[in-house]
């Protein structure tokens, strides 16, 4: 429940809709009031941020295990003869 008001608050401050924060309040247990205070912070806190991922390099980095295939580790809930089978470069990109 707290943490889907604080969800809610970040993303009413992240959007800029700073009315809305207050409407994410849970009764007694949290309140937030419209300001701007919390977006400076958040954007302030993401412009300084020095680990970013962008969806691409994500995507390279899947291609990239894809290429590799199954390493023989062990699937929970596939046996290995399974996992044999479906080790193949059509099978892994479907």
């Amino acid at each position: 429940m707290l943490l889907d008001a604080f969800s809610c608050h970040f993303e009413a401050m992240y959007d800029q809709r700073i009315d809305d924060a207050a409407s994410c309040s849970v009764a007694g247990r949290v309140a937030f009031s419209p300001s701007g205070e919390p977006n400076r912070l958040i954007r302030g806190a993401l412009a300084q941020a020095t680990d970013r991922v962008y969806l691409n390099d994500v995507m390279d980095r899947i291609e990239t295990e894809l290429d590799k295939g199954w390493d023989g580790t062990p699937v929970p809930g596939l046996s290995a003869e399974r996992l044999q089978q479906i080790n193949t470069p059509t099978w892994r990109r479907r």
